[in-house]
């Protein structure tokens, strides 16, 4: 007699997609699963030119890595790096234009064709719009303008209070 063991049934092939899919979905290196608003908010400054696409990072890691990404941008987009004052162009390959921006959104300082692999600051600025060489005078970009559209991203937003009961007096 024949003795058969019950066999296991095949392994299912792994197609490119299913690779793809089992790496988006991979837990990051924390052992958590990345945030889902990990992708950076974006705001449209209109101007007389033509609308400017600003990526708005928030976090100090965004802030780090965030203007690395500017060797690939076309000149119609740009960066807004929140609450900070600095900003370096360690990496890039280009120069690029630099305004900086105090809490209501009015241009403090304007660097245009800021070199590669330097640093810069604004005194009193609390955010930095980074956009490639030549777009913030194209755009009419000057000092003492105010950019209300990112004026309103500085602000801090007002929470709601939970309403109270009053409580009966006691006499």
């Amino acid at each position: 007699m024949h003795s058969s063991k019950p066999q296991r049934p095949e392994a299912p092939r792994h197609t490119d997609r299913t690779k793809q899919a089992e790496r988006t979905h991979r837990k990051s290196a924390h052992g958590k699963s990345p945030a889902p608003s990990s992708s950076p908010e974006t705001l449209n400054l209109n101007r007389s030119t033509g609308v400017l696409r600003l990526k708005v990072l928030r976090t100090p890691a965004s802030r780090v890595f965030g203007p690395l990404v500017m060797n690939r941008m076309p000149a119609n987009q740009g960066l807004v790096l929140l609450h900070t004052a600095k900003i370096h162009s360690f990496g890039l390959r280009a120069a690029i234009d630099l305004v900086f921006l105090d809490r209501e959104g009015h241009v403090i300082e304007l660097i245009t064709r800021h070199p590669p692999w330097k640093r810069a600051q604004g005194r009193g600025a609390h955010a930095v719009l980074a956009l490639t060489a030549g777009v913030a005078s194209y755009a009419g970009i000057r000092e003492g303008e105010r950019l209300r559209d990112i004026g309103r991203l500085l602000r801090p937003r007002r929470r709601s209070r939970p309403a109270t009961l009053e409580q009966p007096s006691r006499i």
